[in-house]
């Protein structure tokens, strides 16, 4: 098994991987059930948003490397997806990163994504405004229910 911080994208990691052999069986009609909390580390205000971003990270770089034989366009449509993936989870998280962190996680992604730092700049700056407001309007709603 491919292990992560928190074990975050270790079953992906892991399927892929004891997939590669053979692939996957499927059986008709199966039908899976899960439940989510707040207590969870895959819930969304979860308190482990740094080992989790950590995990992503490490996440792609596992990718890149398992499926380094691919051909070029695969690649890069794999570094698309994983784009897309990496900043719907980020925005699901919803963690107010500050600039440090920000130019940090900027250039840590670019690499991996054969991607420009403003493409990766734009999409933290995108999340780190969802992030503040999301907070503001929490502190909105807790001062507006403080009795006067």
């Amino acid at each position: 098994f491919v292990t992560f911080p928190a074990a975050w994208c270790a079953d992906d990691a892991s399927w892929i991987r004891l997939a590669n052999a053979k692939g996957i069986l499927t059986l008709p009609g199966g039908c899976v059930q899960w439940r989510q909390s707040e207590r969870n580390v895959t819930a969304g205000k979860s308190p482990y948003v740094t080992e989790k971003t950590e995990a992503m990270l490490m996440y792609m770089s596992w990718l890149i490397i398992h499926f380094q034989n691919e051909s070029p366009e695969k690649i890069a449509a794999l570094q698309r997806e994983y784009h897309n993936w990496f900043f719907k989870l980020l925005g699901i998280m919803n963690p107010a990163l500050g600039p440090a962190r920000m130019i940090r996680l900027a250039r840590a992604l670019t690499k991996p994504l054969k991607t420009n730092l403003l493409k990766v700049g734009m999409s933290l700056a995108k999340n780190e405004y969802l992030a503040i407001r999301s907070i503001v309007k929490q502190f909105l709603r807790q001062l507006w229910e403080i009795p006067v």
